[in-house]
């Protein structure tokens, strides 16, 4: 039986079955799936076939909004193979577990999903990098985006250098409720799950970042310091032996806490996993650096009186 169809909506607003029907978006809504086509009109029975043409029907600061139908694949095999350079777009992508749609990122180191544009939101996705030494497959260099409830995948023998960066100045970006399930190669590529770069007012929390051979640190600010950055609820693992979990610039500031911290090493290493800057800290900050054991307390400089 073919889905009802009412593209001229319904003035008065509408109940099924005694239900009211909430419209909580003001703009279009497009539609994608990989058996669709670009040259259909965008509607849930005849979908765009990629997220990148979707985004470039979208007017700025309309408030439209992408469906991704369950179990869509997509490749991007270049750089900003697909980017998101409209405001205001959302990115919705449909399904539950291994039925959300996948995103694989082949072929070229400089292949990239890139959001360049400000006050976007994409969830709900999946993200495979199946080439070597990426660069920086995910992007983000506009302010005030979201990404949350993705998972990002690095594909067997496959490591990215910077696995997500957001770029100077990008700022108001909140990453949060992300899988990131990296690999240990063990060839050195893998420098840092997070890369933060000059991009001030961000928040980080709910990540569950585990397995990646991440040398420089799962969290870095390199380059530009972070100000008033906000780490918080995640739980970092690193299989590389330099036990790096959050390293900030000196000048950084913000606040850092509720953070679970899984080393590679059972070494003399507790103390040294976080580097904050000029952050503040707070407990629970936990540290664990073997199998069978519970995490201690992060041995931070606590706060005294002053003289």
């Amino acid at each position: 039986m073919p889905m009802s169809n009412y593209p001229g909506g319904f003035s008065g607003g509408v109940t099924i079955r005694g239900a009211a029907i909430l419209n909580t978006h003001c703009g279009k809504v497009f539609w994608v799936h990989d058996g669709g086509s670009d040259g259909a009109q965008g509607t849930f029975d005849r979908p765009f076939a990629t997220i990148d043409f979707a985004v470039g029907r979208c007017t700025a600061d309309r408030g439209d909004v992408i469906m991704v139908k369950t179990g869509h694949t997509e490749t991007i095999a270049t750089d900003g193979g697909l980017t998101v350079d409209v405001d205001g777009v959302t990115i919705v992508g449909c399904g539950e577990g291994d039925n959300r749609p996948l995103i694989s990122i082949i072929t070229l180191a400089a292949a990239a999903v890139i959001v360049s544009s400000d006050g976007c939101v994409i969830e709900n996705m999946r993200f495979s990098i199946g080439i070597d030494a990426a660069t920086d497959p995910i992007q983000i260099t506009g302010s005030g985006n979201i990404l949350r409830f993705c998972e990002i995948i690095e594909a067997a023998a496959c490591e990215a250098l910077d696995l997500i960066s957001v770029g100077a100045s990008a700022d108001r970006n909140v990453l949060h409720d992300l899988k990131i399930r990296g690999r240990n190669t063990g060839d050195g590529d893998a420098l840092c799950a997070i890369h933060l770069n000059g991009c001030d007012d961000c928040e980080i929390f709910n990540i569950h970042a585990y397995n990646g051979d991440w040398m420089e640190s799962v969290i870095l600010n390199e380059g530009d310091e972070c100000l008033n950055v906000h780490i918080h609820h995640c739980i970092l693992q690193t299989q590389a032996s330099e036990d790096l979990c959050i390293v900030l610039d000196g000048s950084a500031t913000g606040e850092i806490h509720d953070i679970k911290c899984i080393l590679a090493d059972n070494a003399a290493n507790i103390d040294q996993c976080i580097s904050e800057g000029d952050c503040h800290t707070f407990d629970p900050i936990l540290v664990v650096n073997a199998d069978s054991e519970k995490g201690i307390e992060w041995p931070g400089t606590d706060s005294t009186d002053a003289t």
